[in-house]
């Protein structure tokens, strides 16, 4: 079916489920979208940084020791990720953390990405000593090279190898990520 007078507020905006970009003028700008129940009209502010956890079926089924942010890069933008137990009011203590997270792109075009991810500040029970960290970076086109720390990542053929690796990157062009 159609999803008509689907309204989006000023600014640019990115289909989720197909990375076409949209422009609202000042007063907004109304769409209309094909859907279904597998593709409800969702869309991503330019410049987003959404953290994902792992898929589950309930609440602690898995641990949290990967945060992957799905980043939608366009101009300067930074997130605060702020965790505690989940389970408590122990919050209201103190008993909490959060870390930044900053992207600086390009306001307009392409060029370089560049991603910061700061030490996380806080504690609270049940907090793990480290965790793993993944970036999908929404783009239509691969990078030249990807770095971490100033040094060069190897450039991986797949989801299976990077999945197995214990650092690289891969482009899917299929996903645009």
């Amino acid at each position: 079916g159609w999803r008509r007078d689907i309204h989006l507020p000023a600014g640019g905006w990115i289909d989720y489920w197909d990375g076409r970009r949209v422009q609202a003028a000042a007063e907004g700008r109304q769409l209309d979208r094909q859907v279904d129940l597998a593709t409800l009209p969702v869309f991503v502010r330019a410049g987003a940084i959404l953290p994902m956890y792992p898929s589950m079926l309930f609440d602690g089924e898995k641990p949290l020791d990967e945060v992957t942010f799905d980043l939608y890069p366009q101009g300067d933008s930074q997130y605060t990720l702020y965790e505690d137990d989940g389970n408590t009011r122990r919050y209201q203590q103190g008993e909490s953390s959060t870390q930044q997270i900053r992207v600086q792109a390009p306001a307009q075009g392409t060029g370089p990405v560049q991603v910061q991810i700061d030490a996380v500040q806080g504690q609270y029970n049940g907090q793990l000593a480290q965790r793993r960290y993944g970036l999908r970076v929404l783009s239509r086109q691969a990078p030249r090279a990807v770095q971490a720390g100033g040094r060069a990542l190897p450039a991986l053929a797949d989801a299976a190898a990077f999945n197995s690796a214990p650092e690289g990157w891969y482009f899917d062009a299929k996903e645009r990520r």
